[in-house]
């Protein structure tokens, strides 16, 4: 209990933020009630003879503690450009993947929420070709939507509704982007010519 407690502690203080500081209290709390399961799980592993169950297993133990960075701008200069030239609704909003376990079904997890071009913009400056966007179902509607609420939801597009009851909802992310809408394709001269 102090050991978890004292590592939980040295993380929080490099971030020093409200939220990461309630997500690390929940994470000790969890680790401590699960302290018996994962003295098993270290045991398993030194006699392990199933490698991949054991795998599975200590993926499974370990997904509630694990971070999925949509977007890391943080090597960048100025605010982000973008221009996406595939403007499918996967590739503006993002998506939440699925994969089939070995049972069979269709699970998710928080890992596999991906980020899309308008989140990997957000704050800077995202460009589109104004007829792909058209020509794309469900696209123009979402991103009209999306700038007017100046909000971002990432979510399954799933037309047919085939996975209806495996998904996520993340929280909306704040979306400060400008959109520049295209026609034709843009030429960029540079003073060298």
């Amino acid at each position: 209990d102090p050991l978890v407690r004292d590592a939980v502690d040295d993380v929080r203080e490099l971030f020093d933020t409200v939220e990461v500081g309630e997500y690390l209290g929940q994470v000790a709390d969890d680790i401590i009630e699960r302290l018996t399961e994962i003295r098993e799980l270290a045991e398993a592993v030194s006699s392990a003879s199933d490698a991949e169950q054991l795998r599975s297993r200590v993926r499974e133990l370990t997904l509630n503690y694990a971070v999925n960075v949509l977007v890391d701008n943080s090597g960048s200069k100025g605010r982000p450009i973008l221009w996406e030239t595939a403007p499918t609704y996967r590739n503006l909003f993002g998506t939440i993947e699925r994969a089939q376990d070995s049972t069979g079904q269709w699970r998710t997890d928080h890992t596999r929420i991906k980020a899309g071009s308008l989140a990997r913009a957000n704050g800077g400056f995202l460009i589109l070709d104004a007829l792909d966007v058209l020509a794309e179902a469900g696209v123009w509607p979402a991103l009209k939507r999306a700038l007017r609420t100046s909000e971002l939801e990432i979510q399954s597009f799933d037309p047919l509704n085939i996975f209806a009851g495996v998904s996520l909802k993340p929280h909306p992310i704040h979306l400060d982007v400008k959109v520049i809408l295209i026609t034709g394709e843009p030429t960029f001269e540079t003073a060298a010519q």
